[in-house]
């Protein structure tokens, strides 16, 4: 199934990992997950699937080309979130251990999964005010329970 990233170098635009992590590493996050699940709420799964498959055959129109980043800058640091509550643990046939000799210290894991979830969060709420203000560039997502849902149970203004 295709996911928002083509590539390592275009995630790191949205998230500041290393080298060695590789979108393949982040792909059972990036599709399928709890990530995308989020922003499935945001937008609707139709508006999502057209980013996915459009971003995959190079056809976004010009208003999903500036919605596409938008989207990735909140899925990326998403799903760093939840391969993180994964990756300092290693499980086998003998159970769940820890690789101490590698692992960070607990404070500095929970450090950095905080800041992705807020950073992710943060996005999220960029999205939507985002979404709000362009709301006619992007056919029928004012029809979705999702925009229903954003109108009725968020604040959507400062004011």
């Amino acid at each position: 199934m295709a996911i928002l990233f083509n590539s390592t170098a275009e995630l790191k635009q949205f998230v500041g990992v290393s080298m060695a992590l590789e979108v393949e590493t982040l792909r059972p996050h990036l599709e399928n997950s709890e990530a995308e699940k989020q922003l499935v709420k945001v937008l609707g799964a139709t508006l999502y699937n057209e980013l996915v498959s459009g971003h995959q055959a190079n056809t976004l129109d010009p208003a999903q080309t500036l919605l596409l980043p938008k989207v990735q800058g909140a899925l990326a640091p998403l799903a760093v979130y939840y391969y993180l509550q994964e990756a300092a643990v290693r499980i086998s046939d003998s159970g769940v251990s820890s690789d101490r000799e590698s692992s960070a210290f607990q404070w500095q894991q929970l450090k950095v999964e905080q800041h992705y979830l807020n950073t992710a969060y943060l996005r999220l709420d960029n999205l939507i005010a985002y979404l709000l203000k362009n709301k006619a560039s992007f056919d029928g997502w004012e029809e979705t329970s999702e925009y229903r849902s954003t109108k009725e149970f968020f604040i959507n203004t400062p004011a």
